[in-house]
Order: C-alpha cells, then sequence, then structure tokens
C-alpha cells in the first residue's frame, strides 16, 4: 500500500512540476497605464511626440478611451472619434454660441474629457456615461489628457 501511495505521489509533483515548468516558458504579457508627463516635458514635446503620447494614452491598456471609443468601425459604448478634429471645430463653434465665449477645438476637446456632460453627443445617453477622466480609475493628468486631444 505505502508503495502504491508513493507512486501516486511521485506521478503527482511530476505532473504538477511540468505544468509549473512549460507555464513559465510561456511568455508573460505585462500591461502598464502610459508613463504620466511632467509640465515640463510636456512643454519641450514636438507635435510629433504628443501625438505619440496621445495614441498611447488613448489606446494602452487598462482603463483608457479605447474601451469605449473607436478611431475606425462602429462605436462603441462612446462616439467614434474617428474624424474628431473636424467635428471639433463645428462643435466649438456651437459652444461658443451656447456659453457666449469663444471656444476653440482644443477647448472643445479638453472640456470634453473633463467634463463629460457639458456637450453629449447625439443618440448617447443623458447624463453621459463617461467617467470624468481625472478622477479615477481614469487618473489622467492635465498633460495627459492634452496629449490625447492632439
Amino acid at each position: 500500500m505505502n508503495s502504491v501511495a508513493f507512486r501516486v505521489l511521485v506521478f503527482f509533483a511530476l505532473i504538477l512540476g511540468s505544468f509549473v515548468g512549460i507555464s513559465q516558458m510561456i511568455p508573460q504579457v505585462s500591461s502598464y497605464p502610459a508613463k504620466a508627463l511632467t509640465p515640463e516635458e510636456f512643454a519641450k514635446m514636438t507635435p510629433e511626440q504628443l501625438v505619440a503620447k496621445g495614441k498611447d494614452v488613448f489606446g494602452s491598456s487598462g482603463i483608457r478611451c479605447s474601451q469605449c471609443h473607436a478611431i475606425e468601425g462602429a462605436p462603441g459604448r462612446g462616439p467614434n472619434l474617428g474624424g474628431l478634429g473636424a467635428r471639433a471645430l463645428s462643435r466649438a463653434e456651437e459652444r461658443s454660441k451656447a456659453a457666449g465665449r469663444e471656444y476653440k477645438a482644443a477647448d472643445y476637446l479638453f472640456e470634453a474629457m473633463i467634463n463629460p456632460n457639458a456637450y453629449v453627443v447625439k443618440g448617447f445617453s443623458t447624463p453621459s456615461i463617461m467617467p470624468e477622466v481625472y478622477k479615477p480609475p481614469m487618473d489622467l493628468s492635465e498633460e495627459d489628457i492634452k496629449a490625447a486631444a492632439a
């Protein structure tokens, strides 16, 4: 009886060791939020670097823009952001009229992320389900928000 128990224990240890060994050979995927910029780093960025940082903020893993928004294809929970630059101009004009002060496209984009209920796109729920991006769980810095708007 002891011989059978010993064989079962050895067999179990070999199987377990095999699984552990195989699992250690599989590449591990790590995902981290985009590195936050300091105001000094942000000020020194070229337009190309700013766009690259914005893409990183938009699409990096974790809780980010790409979970709800798409650039191409069908919209998700949030509006499709393809061609947003052109739409931002017309929406900034609408916001200028409504607010009684001048809005630029960058102002509209920044406000849309800071206060998502300020302008809700037709066809989407009011109040907006978009979180305020400067608060948890997204917790983006002002520089990250500006980079995403670029």
